[in-house]
């Protein structure tokens, strides 16, 4: 990408769990958007704004190893197969999931700054009658 965003592509199972691709769906054999990232600095301001957007924690994936932990959240209310939600073993279950997770990536250490911007993306409305869009104020969640 010119500008330098990242855009990373998934597969929906890893290596051994992958799907049968047979047809499931008429138009791209059913792929979603899987994974929506954000890199965030305020851990605790971007929980805030799943909560208030009515995003639910489905798992939390500790990479300390790699110096973050991934934070998915979704509308949906599924309950990941493995009891605890940093369960490793919930990894697979996460990747085939049917919807759009929201991922925030936590970088340790990296402490809150303040900065400035303007809206980051929206998210499609469940009802088509009520449509409207919400927007990621960059400025309060600091990725």
């Amino acid at each position: 990408d010119p500008a330098g965003a990242t855009i990373e592509l998934l597969q929906q199972g890893q290596k051994g769990s992958e799907p049968d691709l047979e047809a499931r769906h008429p138009i791209a054999n059913g792929a979603i958007l899987a994974h929506v990232t954000l890199r965030v600095r305020d851990l605790a301001a971007a929980q805030n704004w799943c909560a208030e957007q009515g995003l639910h924690l489905i798992s939390v994936q500790p990479l300390d190893a790699y110096g973050f932990t991934l934070y998915f959240y979704a509308y949906n209310q599924e309950t990941p197969p493995h009891g605890s939600l940093t369960a490793v073993a919930n990894r697979p279950w996460l990747w085939r999931r049917p919807y759009t997770l929201l991922e925030l990536q936590h970088l340790h250490g990296a402490g809150s700054q303040p900065g400035a911007s303007g809206p980051l993306l929206a998210l499609e409305a469940r009802d088509a009658q009520s449509a409207g869009s919400i927007s990621l104020p960059l400025a309060g969640l600091n990725v």
